[in-house]
């Protein structure tokens, strides 16, 4: 865990200031130097907590610019710690670690790290062992207090200025170290250590972040062609536009995924199992999957159009030409909708 820094003052006994604030005691001296605003902002306290979310800004605001990656016509966002702390919780199955010098894990051996990564379905970023504390201690301290110096300035206009000088050098520095800390760091994948291709931090980082969603979802290259729309599934299912269900000037569609599913299913049939559609979104939208709903339903109607499954809800079987059938099957899981063999 990055720790923060804090420093006691004087014999606090003896003061009689002791209760008030150290900006209500320096803003109360007639003269206020540049130096003595900076010792006072240096006493100001800064977390743990506050410090792990800023590593995280500046790595995916800053140096990143973004927080969710699209790959694929897909949206993937991540759950992140910095080192035992986890400033961004989410849903995401993807979890991402970036530990830095002071972390325990940081000395741990590859092959812990390895295994761990690979167990979590997780990315680890550690970063190279470069000192950024101190800026990013300044930096936060700075901004804790900077609405007091812009509400009650208690400097002259010029050195004012120069605080905000001193503030934008130490925000530079403090950017250019993390960055030097990605180029410098160790990435683990999912179980394996990669080595990061690009130049710069920004490019090292979304080729750590895009190696996670390759990594944790190898099957979703199966659905080589995205369905249409709900639209574009009814009129398959009715033998109209057969040809255009997906995307592309393609007939093929996706058979690998149509074999996945159906072997799936044939597995659960022949256990005497009927599926519900809520156990296929479960399985399809995740880990290894990471399938959209669309193309999941877009795959039933093509069993059902083949008469290989048939469609029930809640216990009554459900006709290929109901009209509400692509939007039960392509939007959202439902327990009730249940999968059976066509002819048992």
């Amino acid at each position: 865990m990055i720790h923060g820094d804090s420093h006691e003052k004087g014999n606090e006994q003896q003061d009689p200031l002791a209760s008030t604030s150290p900006y209500e005691i320096l803003f109360s001296q007639e003269e206020v130097s540049l130096e003595s605003v900076l010792e006072e902002l240096r006493s100001y306290y800064v977390s743990p907590e506050e410090m792990a979310l800023e590593v995280r800004n500046l790595l995916c605001d800053e140096i990143c610019s973004f927080r969710a990656l699209r790959y694929l016509d897909r949206r993937f966002s991540f759950r992140c710690n910095v080192d035992e702390d986890m400033v961004n919780r989410g849903k995401s199955e993807l979890l991402v670690h970036f530990l830095t010098p002071e972390a325990q894990q940081y000395a741990a051996e590859d092959s812990w790290l390895c295994e761990t990564s690979r167990q979590e379905h997780s990315a680890m970023l550690l970063l190279g062992d470069i000192s950024f504390k101190d800026p990013l201690v300044e930096h936060l301290q700075f901004r804790k207090c900077s609405h007091i110096y812009r509400f009650h300035p208690p400097l002259p206009e010029s050195e004012m200025e120069a605080l905000r000088r001193h503030e934008a050098e130490n925000h530079q520095m403090l950017v250019q170290r993390m960055e030097h800390a990605v180029l410098t760091g160790k990435a683990v994948i999912c179980g394996e250590i990669r080595a990061l291709p690009g130049t710069t931090a920004r490019e090292r980082l979304e080729a750590f972040f895009l190696g996670l969603v390759e990594a944790a979802y190898p099957k979703m290259a199966l659905i080589q062609r995205p369905a249409k729309d709900e639209a574009a599934v009814w009129n398959s299912l009715q033998g109209l536009e057969a040809y255009n269900l997906f995307e592309g000037d393609t007939d093929v569609g996706n058979p690998d995924a149509l074999a996945d599913l159906r072997q799936w299913l044939e597995e659960q049939f022949a256990a005497g199992s009927r599926p519900s559609l809520g156990n296929v979104y479960r399985r399809y939208t995740r880990i290894p999957y990471g399938w959209l709903p669309l193309d999941i339903g877009a795959l039933l109607i093509q069993l059902l159009a083949d008469q290989e499954i048939s469609v029930w809800d809640a216990g009554i079987a459900v006709s290929q030409t109901e009209p509400k059938l692509p939007a039960m099957l392509c939007r959202k899981p439902s327990e009730a909708i249940t999968f059976a063999p066509s002819k048992p």
